[in-house]
Order: structure tokens, then sequence, then C-alpha cells
């Protein structure tokens, strides 16, 4: 064996110990949260802290990823008409968790796979009427592959003019709920429904009753896409 022989073999042998190390990254990079670690997001949705109305809202977010799956979250509110009040504007702070994000192709393998294993056993057990719920099941599971957990706080202000002449007024709600992701690419749409709940009196006026309600708790939907980089 000459010397261009044992240097060739040598030279396939670290190529394929350099694609076999690739491959483990590659592996291990498509279960991490993302492969950035900060993100922004424009949000517009819709809360229900009137009775029986809507009142949309816009937010902007910055996250954060600050430890493994683990994330802080800050940002700008803005409601249009909340009670009584033209506007109102808030700060909202969350520590966020991030499930894991597999890619496109493993989380469609897996999401057929399961859609056709359950049916199968579904199938054979006389269930057919499940059927179509494991199927919509696995779709869900294809679509949305990061689902962020939030908790957080959201200090603001009403503001502009008010009925029955009150001045301006503070607030402040605890909120809990999860952002629904569907990445595309550095690009995340994201549905984020969200409870609420007012620490401080809610500025409702309830027009059935003819007089203002206490509306602690409250439930807001919203529709964003956030950049990742």
């Amino acid at each position: 064996m000459n010397g261009k022989t044992i240097l060739l073999a040598g030279l396939l042998v670290l190529a394929g110990w350099l694609e076999a190390g690739a491959q483990e990254v590659r592996q291990q990079l498509r279960f991490t949260p993302y492969y950035s670690r900060q993100d922004i997001c424009a949000e517009w949705g819709r809360s229900n802290i009137r009775r029986g109305m809507d009142t949309p809202y816009l937010q902007v977010s910055y996250t954060h990823l600050f430890w493994k799956h683990w994330a802080w979250r800050a940002g700008g509110m803005l409601a249009i008409s909340p009670g009584r009040y033209d506007f109102a504007v808030g700060a909202p702070v969350s520590i966020v968790y991030r499930s894991g994000t597999a890619s496109f192709e493993e989380s469609l393998r897996y999401g057929l796979e399961g859609a056709v294993a359950s049916s199968i056993w579904d199938g054979a057990r006389g269930n057919i009427d499940e059927v179509p719920g494991d199927i919509l099941f696995n779709l869900f599971a294809i679509l949305f592959r990061r689902i962020d957990f939030f908790l957080g706080i959201t200090p603001g202000c009403y503001l502009g003019r008010a009925l029955e002449g009150e001045g301006s007024r503070l607030y402040c709600t605890a909120d809990l709920g999860a952002s629904l992701c569907i990445p595309i690419w550095r690009l995340s749409l994201n549905i984020t429904p969200a409870f609420h709940y007012s620490f401080t009196q809610t500025p409702v006026y309830d027009y059935a009753f003819d007089g203002p309600t206490r509306n602690p708790l409250f439930f807001s939907l919203g529709l964003g896409v956030s950049y990742l980089f």
C-alpha cells in the first residue's frame, strides 16, 4: 500500500467522520427551540373586556431566549374603546416557555405516521367515527410545530375622553395564554388565545343594566406574525 492510497483512505475516513458529526448537529438543531434566540412580533386581536362587545387591540413584542426553552417577552399594547374610555395603552411583560421545534419534513412524517396508526387502530376496534378526529389532530400537530406558553402581567393606563367625566385611570392585569405557531423559514404565523385577570376595576359600562359593572376575567384572541433573528 503506497502513500497515496493511505492518504486517500485517511481523507475518506475524515470525511465520513465529519459528515456523521454534521448529521448529529443537524438532528439536534431540528429539535431546538429555534436557530435564533430573538424575535419580534406584531399581533392584532380582540378581547371581550366589555360585556357582549369586543375590544380590538394591537400589540408589538420582543422575545429573547435566555436559557434552553425559557425566554422573557416585553412589548407595548394599544386597545381601542375599552369600556368608557377612548383607548388604553399597556406594557405586557411575561415569562415564556417555548416548546421544541421539529423540521417540517419530520413533522410531516410523524403526523402522517400518527394519522395512519390511529386510523388503523380505531378502525380495527370499530370506532370509524373517530377516524376524522385522528386525522385532524395529527394535521394540527403538523401545522403548529411550536407553542409558546406565557405567564405575565400588563400594567397600563386608560386614556382619552371618558363618560361620566372620569379622568385617566391606571390598570394592571395578569395574563395566561399560549401562542400556536406555524414556522415559515424566519417568519412565524401565530394564533394567540389568552385569559386575563384585572387587579383593578375595569371601566366597563353595561347599558343593559344602565350602570357600571365589574368584569375582572376576560378572554382575548390574537393573530400575529413574528420574525426571528
